[in-house]
């Protein structure tokens, strides 16, 4: 099944997600999305989701193909639900908060559904543009911001290595959690490209440490075959993008969330300066278990 929706299913979600059951509806996919137990209210959602077909009942609830699908932006949801409607970060890093990005115009790559930009728009006048390449992220934005009441942000197809925009476009680009699963060294030129002179480049994402960290907490809870083979593969992987520039394993399919790579800090760093960026030592820092990387294009560079 391809990460898309039909237009009868985008019909059927739109439904469910305006719908009297739809908070439980989505805590039911959160959950058995994330393993985790499900609550005495789950049986009538769960009558719901699958009449949906989102989850098969028998022996237990379960997540089917299409629950798969539209697991993934619920869950982007339901986390940015729970931190307040926030931007993840903000509390811990001033530059994350949305009132510092008005009047600016805003490019976030890898945007998901658009939850930063949902928040962005709630709190700052601003232009504020996502570029995202699951479609099935992209069908859930106009109908996650019709259950919020908000109007839809501009979300638009494409990757972090081939930007969809003009030239010198945006005074600031944002990558929250999703240059690991790019080629990083690419995307960051991209990156630049788009950005003014004398704009801001922002990274924020998980580094090796930190990743090897909450590998081997998940190994001590649940020390399982596809965890471990998963955990070597992503070693491997970022060992391989640093040292020869490519991963090697490829994705195998659309979904390249498949093969993630966490590169360190310092060869984020390198690579930021390589590219022609002046580091701003003085707003890098931990954002949680994540890393904030910024640096500026300096404002005589031309592309």
């Amino acid at each position: 099944m391809h990460a898309t929706l039909s237009s009868t299913q985008i019909q059927e979600v739109r439904g469910a997600l305006l719908g009297k059951r739809s908070d439980e509806l989505i805590d039911l996919v959160f959950r058995l999305n994330l393993s985790l137990p499900l609550d005495s209210k789950a049986a009538l959602a769960v009558e719901e989701a699958v009449r949906l077909g989102w989850v098969t009942a028998s022996p237990s609830p379960k997540l089917s193909a299409l629950g798969i699908l539209v697991a993934d932006p619920l869950r982007e949801y339901r986390f940015w639900l729970d931190r307040d409607r926030c931007i993840h970060g903000e509390r811990e890093h001033d530059l994350l908060v949305p009132e510092r990005y008005a009047t600016k115009s805003v490019l976030e790559v890898g945007s998901g559904f658009g939850c930063n930009l949902f928040s962005l728009a709630r709190r700052a006048q601003g232009k504020f543009v996502g570029v995202e390449p699951m479609t099935i992220y992209r069908q859930f934005t106009p109908l996650l911001a019709e259950r919020e009441g908000v109007e839809a942000p501009e979300v638009h197809a494409g990757t972090g290595e081939a930007l969809p925009f003009e030239s010198e476009s945006f005074d600031i680009v944002l990558c929250y959690s999703a240059h690991q699963y790019m080629d990083i060294r690419k995307a960051i030129c991209e990156m630049i490209r788009v950005l003014v002179p004398g704009g801001q480049l922002q990274i924020i994402g998980g580094t090796f440490d930190t990743y090897i960290a909450i590998l081997a907490r998940q190994l001590m809870r649940r020390p399982s075959p596809s965890n471990v083979l998963n955990g070597v593969r992503t070693t491997i992987n970022t060992l391989s993008y640093r040292w020869l520039g490519r991963r090697i394993w490829q994705p195998s399919s659309e979904f390249a969330t498949a093969t993630p790579i966490y590169p360190s800090r310092g060869a984020m760093c390198h690579w930021l300066s390589l590219a022609g960026l002046d580091l701003r030592s003085d707003l890098i820092k931990r954002v949680g278990d994540e890393t904030c990387f910024v640096a500026d294009k300096p404002a005589s560079q031309i592309q």
